[in-house]
């Protein structure tokens, strides 16, 4: 797991260096200047995070089982060695599973079509009373 895991880690660096190296592209700069940048810059966050967790977990998983009999087991309760366990399973789902959802975004915005970006045409402006008659329908409950 420890091998997966930086593979993983060096493969969102990568593609986060790709993202920063195509800010010409039209959908990327639509990112940069919309509020899903928030949500891009989170989805990266968080399997770097849990992957370094993972990583820090694993060997310590390592290291107790390698040391069982010289150094750690008078020391250390078995109930801690299953917690350790479970957030590892845990950590290693959650960083598998984030990691291939910003994978698969990032493959999404470096293979799109340049040319297909869907700008809104001169002709489907809307008219400033249907402008506020939609922000009217659809308006916050809290507002």
């Amino acid at each position: 797991m420890i091998t997966i895991d930086s593979i993983l880690l060096g493969f969102l660096g990568v593609s986060l260096s790709i993202l920063l190296s195509i800010k010409d592209r039209k959908v990327v700069e639509f990112l940069f200047k919309n509020p899903s940048r928030e949500i891009l810059k989170t989805y990266f966050r968080s399997p770097i995070i849990s992957g370094f967790i993972n990583l820090g977990l694993s060997m310590s998983l390592n290291f107790i089982e390698y040391y069982t009999n010289i150094l750690v087991k008078p020391a250390l309760n078995i109930s801690l060695c299953k917690l350790i366990l479970v957030t590892w399973i845990f950590t290693a789902l959650f960083f598998v599973l984030s990691s291939y959802r910003i994978i698969n975004i990032v493959m999404h915005i470096v293979f799109k079509d340049p040319t297909a970006t869907n700008e809104r045409k001169p002709d489907k402006v809307l008219d400033a009373d249907r402008e506020r008659e939609l922000k009217e329908k659809y308006r916050f409950k809290g507002e």
